[in-house]
């Protein structure tokens, strides 16, 4: 992973104010991959929308090559707990997967997928 060191952006008219150090502290946002167990409890709950990190095993959907169609797409991807889970994409996301696709075909790949809405069937 390559570091790129933060730069300072001029525009004409910009005022940089210091921060105060009594000001509250912004709280970190982190990833908390779920494993297979937690994401089934979640499962139909609509209550919290997990992240998912997994190896990208099958793909399924018509048009991958076709990168102005939005279709269904089904991703299949193996979770570091061995488990499978089934992973559906639509409209603008799968739009984007189809770009992201025409990069990926045939290389091994680990997705990581946030905001996730668990359901089972």
């Amino acid at each position: 992973m390559a570091i790129t060191p933060l730069k300072e952006l001029e525009i004409d008219g910009t005022i940089i104010n210091p921060i105060e150090e009594t000001s509250p502290p912004i709280p970190n946002e982190m990833f908390r991959f779920r494993q297979y167990n937690e994401l089934w409890t979640l499962a139909g709950t609509n209550q919290h929308l997990p992240n998912v990190v997994g190896e990208l095993t099958k793909i399924q959907g018509s048009n991958l090559e076709d990168l102005s169609c939005d279709e269904k797409i089904t991703l299949y991807l193996l979770l570091a707990d061995g488990k499978n889970v089934r992973v559906m994409v639509w409209d603008a996301c799968a739009l984007e997967f189809r770009k992201l696709y025409a990069t990926i075909v045939g290389k091994a790949t680990i997705l990581i997928i946030t905001a996730v809405n668990p359901k089972s069937y």
